[in-house]
């Protein structure tokens, strides 16, 4: 199956690069907004669960809610420490 690399992905996964730190998919979406402003969160959501899929994305869980990186190596318990 072939994946069509549309303006909307490459926007996707330009954006994706520049995360540097755990994010929400809300988080993503802000971000994607400022540049695309008619791009849905339901596309931002297949976007990354199509990432975690093919292990180009890591997704923890924290309060029932989805935490992406794009750093296998970062810790999740450090970020969420840093917040207290």
């Amino acid at each position: 199956m072939k994946i069509r690399n549309t303006k909307q992905k490459e926007l996707l996964h330009k954006e994706l690069e520049n995360m540097r730190d755990f994010f929400s998919a809300d988080d993503f979406h802000l971000q994607i907004l400022k540049k695309m402003p008619n791009i849905g969160i339901a596309t931002i959501y297949r976007f990354l669960n199509e990432k975690v899929k093919n292990n180009q994305l890591h997704s923890y869980y924290c309060d029932k809610r989805a935490v992406y990186s794009n750093s296998k190596k970062q810790s999740l318990s450090l970020h969420l420490s840093k917040m207290w």
